[in-house]
C-alpha cells in the first residue's frame, strides 16, 4: 500500500483514533470528526482539537507511517 492509495475519508480510522486517544490522554468527540484525505481531526474532551495526520516513514523507502499530533 502506498501513501497515494490511502484515503482517510474512506479507509477505517477507528484503530488510529483509539491509539491517539490513549497516547494523548484525551477523548475525541466522534460527532465532530472531520475526515480529509490525509488527516482526521475531532474536538477533544478538554475543549481543544486533536488531529491525526498520515505521513511518511523516512526509515524505509516507499513505506508510510500514520503520525499523530
Amino acid at each position: 500500500m502506498t501513501l497515494r492509495s490511502v484515503d482517510l475519508r474512506k479507509d477505517p480510522v477507528e484503530a488510529a483514533l483509539d491509539r491517539a486517544e490513549r497516547m494523548l490522554g484525551v477523548r475525541l468527540d466522534h460527532e465532530t470528526l472531520v475526515r480529509k484525505r490525509r488527516s482526521v481531526g475531532a474536538r477533544t474532551d478538554r475543549g481543544g482539537r486533536g488531529r491525526i495526520k498520515l505521513g511518511l516513514d523516512r526509515t524505509r523507502p516507499g513505506s508510510y507511517q500514520p503520525n499523530s499530533i
